[in-house]
């Protein structure tokens, strides 16, 4: 179903930035939301053990996306901080500037700093070097001077270090090799980290932030949405198969499962090369016509193949709509679709009021039965 009439989408959209309506607020932290739903994190049964050859070659399940989508949030949230720290502003000599005005009557006003955020953004760079320095310290321990393998009680390291660890697993190194595959090699990891870190760490908050906008992880559509896209991605990987000599472009959705799909190092080779024949780098470097070219090109490539919509909207609105259709699937009875789409605006309402909640650092809703 696709969502591209102009008329629909101002429907879907209407209520987006408008009124969310009254919520009784939660009296206890029992009452609360728990957003995401701890279903959505059930991983497959391969998952808690050593890999076998079967779990080599197997796609993402929605799991492993929805941690994936945590832990960008959380990497957002990491920049954020940084960015708005006064402490660090003081440090790196980027303290608001702020312009007092006395009006005719005597009244003053004192304005904001247009170019605060602009400045502050020189505080990112320098904090992404340390934490490469200190992800490489961190490697250490993995090059063991007689087994090469890493201490029995090695810690889970810290969210700076696993930020440079996750960044580095989206590019490949020497042909068709990750950096996942050689952790254990000093020399090969120093140098690659040293070279490529930093700029893959500050190339990657583009995705970060994309993720971030679309907030798939606090949507009332989160499964559909994650379970449609992990369908898309294999149906994407066949095109990648079928179309060796074209750039096919990945929706958003799709580029989810991509990256979600490259953070399993090992597996990943193998399954791209199981399902597309060859390994297949995500090279996120190619200029942006060039990409709105090979999109129209994956576009038409998806429609011929598939017979269905490549373009998806990716909104709450219409990813919620989409999960109320296909419930509606081999029901006997005539549905009143005016009465499903108010219902998914009610819940949609609901939501939304909860974000607001917790970016207000307000009290939030109740949870609704069945949460």
């Amino acid at each position: 179903m696709v969502f591209e009439c102009p008329n629909t989408k101002t429907a879907l959209h209407s209520f987006r930035h408008g009124y969310c309506g009254n919520f009784a607020l939660a009296q206890s932290p029992s009452d609360e939301p728990v957003i995401p739903s701890p279903d959505i994190f059930d991983f497959p049964p391969d998952s808690d053990g050593p890999p076998d050859i079967a779990s080599n070659f197997r796609l993402p399940h929605r799991s492993e996306c929805a941690a994936h989508l945590e832990l960008l949030e959380t990497f957002f949230a990491l920049r954020q901080r940084i960015l708005c720290s006064e402490a660090l502003d003081s440090v790196m000599g980027t303290m608001p500037v702020r312009e007092t005005k006395t009006g005719y009557s005597g009244d003053t006003k004192t304005f904001k700093d247009p170019g605060l955020w602009q400045r502050r953004q020189a505080k990112w760079p320098i904090f992404v070097e340390f934490a490469v320095v200190r992800f490489l310290e961190w490697c250490k321990p993995f090059t063991h001077p007689v087994t090469g393998e890493p201490p029995n009680d090695l810690a889970l390291p810290p969210l700076d270090v696993i930020m440079v660890w996750h960044a580095l697993s989206a590019f490949s190194l020497e042909g068709n090799r990750h950096p996942q595959f050689n952790v254990g090699d000093s020399v090969k990891v120093n140098r690659y980290a040293a070279c490529f870190a930093p700029r893959a760490v500050i190339r990657q908050a583009s995705f970060v932030d994309k993720m971030h906008g679309v907030l798939w992880i606090r949507s009332p559509a989160l499964a559909g949405t994650l379970r449609r896209g992990t369908a898309r991605y294999e149906k994407f990987l066949g095109l990648l198969q079928r179309y060796p000599g074209t750039m096919i472009v990945p929706t958003l959705d799709i580029d989810l499962v991509w990256h979600t799909h490259q953070c399993q190092a090992p597996g990943y080779a193998k399954a791209t090369n199981e399902h597309v024949g060859r390994f297949v780098n995500h090279d996120d470097t190619i200029a942006k016509d060039k990409l709105g070219d090979g999109f129209a090109e994956s576009r038409k490539y998806f429609q011929m193949q598939f017979g269905a919509e490549y373009k998806v909207c990716g909104c709450w609105d219409c990813e919620l709509l989409l999960d109320s259709v296909e419930g509606l699937a081999g029901t006997p009875e005539e549905v009143d679709m005016a009465e499903v789409a108010r219902s998914a605006e009610a819940r949609l309402r609901y939501y939304r009021a909860v974000e607001r909640a917790r970016e207000g650092n307000k009290p939030l809703p109740m949870s609704l039965p069945g949460m």
